[in-house]
């Protein structure tokens, strides 16, 4: 099987940037990384809720 060097380029750039990627979201490399923690933020559930009785 003969592989040009094309595909030879291809496969190295591949392997750099699924290398890449996987120290980003190791915490490795500087990228996707929160802001701070103990962010406060809203979160809307949707389901069933049980019926809940109110005096008026």
């Amino acid at each position: 099987m003969k592989t040009s060097i094309f595909q030879i380029v291809l496969l190295i750039f591949l392997g750099l940037v699924f290398g890449v990627g996987v120290l980003i979201f190791a915490g490795i490399l500087p990228g996707f990384r929160a802001q701070q923690a103990g962010q406060e933020v809203n979160v809307l559930l949707w389901g069933t809720v049980d019926e809940v009785k109110q005096k008026i």
